[in-house]
C-alpha cells in the first residue's frame, strides 16, 4: 500500500506546482515564458503516475464486497483509485446547468462575430461582462461587482481595461461627491447600439433555428426561474414526491 500512497503524494505535489500558474495569471500577473505549455506538462506527469497505480491495484485482493475494488482502496475512496476516477460521468453534460453554459456560449459568441462584423474588433466578452451590468445613468464598482458576482478588485481591473478602449469613464458621483461612479463614454454608448443589433440578429438567428413559438416560449420560461424564489423548486418537487 505504500508504494501507492507514494505515487498519489508524488502526483499531487506535481500538480499543485503545476496548478499555481493560472491562479496567479488570474490575478492580472504576467506569464512566465513557456507558461502557457504547463497544462500539456501537467498531463504528461500525470500519466506515469497514474500507469503505475493501475499497475499496483491489479496485483492486490478483490473487496470482499464483490464490487471489484481493491479492499486497501477501499477507504481511500473514488478519486485515488486509478485513472478510471478520472473519467467524467455521463451526467455532468446533460444537466439544465450545462445545456445553459454551452447555449449562453453559443450566443456571446455570434453576437461578438456580429460586433466584429460591424468593426468592433477591439470588443471581447469580458468587456460585455461589464457593459451588461453598467446602467445608462451610472453605477458605482461596488454595485457593478455585486451584479457580475466578481470582487471588487477584479471589476477594479475591468474598468481600468474598458477605460483603456474608451468604453466606460470614472466620474463624479452626482448624489455624492465623495464617491465615484462608472458611467458610458460616447463610444460605450455608440458599442451599445451596435450590441443591441447585434443581439436582435443572434435571436433571429436563433428563432429561426428553433421556431418563433419556441423561441418565445424559451424566453418566457428564463425569465420567469430567474426571477422566481429559490424556495419554489423544493416547494415543486415536494408536491410531486407527494403524487407519486
Amino acid at each position: 500500500m505504500a508504494p501507492i500512497l507514494d505515487e498519489i503524494e508524488s502526483c499531487a505535489r506535481q500538480s499543485e506546482q503545476m496548478m499555481g500558474w493560472p491562479r496567479r495569471l488570474g490575478r492580472g500577473e504576467p506569464a512566465a515564458s513557456g507558461s502557457l505549455d504547463k497544462n500539456d506538462g501537467m498531463r504528461q506527469t500525470m500519466k506515469p503516475a497514474l500507469r503505475s497505480i493501475d499497475a499496483m491495484t491489479a496485483a492486490l485482493p478483490e473487496s470482499p464486497d464483490g464490487r471489484g475494488i481493491p479492499q486497501s482502496l477501499a477507504a481511500i475512496g473514488p478519486p485515488a483509485y486509478a485513472s478510471q476516477a478520472l473519467s467524467d460521468p455521463p451526467w455532468r453534460y446533460t444537466t439544465a446547468g450545462r445545456f445553459l453554459h454551452n447555449a449562453a456560449r453559443k450566443f456571446d459568441a455570434r453576437v461578438l462575430a456580429i460586433l466584429a462584423e460591424y468593426g468592433w474588433e477591439d470588443v471581447r466578452l469580458v468587456h460585455i461582462n461589464l457593459t451588461r451590468c453598467l446602467d445608462f445613468s451610472g453605477s458605482r464598482l461596488t454595485e457593478l461587482a455585486k451584479r457580475a458576482a466578481m470582487t471588487k478588485q477584479a471589476m477594479g481591473e475591468l474598468v481600468d481595461e474598458c477605460e483603456r478602449i474608451e468604453l466606460v469613464e470614472r466620474t463624479a458621483d452626482p448624489t455624492d461627491g465623495r464617491a465615484k461612479i462608472v458611467v458610458f463614454t460616447a463610444r460605450g454608448l455608440r458599442l451599445m447600439g451596435a450590441f443591441r443589433e447585434a443581439v436582435t440578429l443572434a435571436e433571429e438567428e436563433m428563432a429561426h433555428q428553433l421556431g418563433h413559438r419556441r423561441m418565445g416560449d424559451i424566453k418566457d420560461a428564463l425569465a420567469e426561474y430567474a426571477e422566481g424564489a429559490h424556495g419554489l423548486a423544493g416547494q415543486a418537487r415536494a408536491s410531486r414526491v407527494q403524487t407519486e
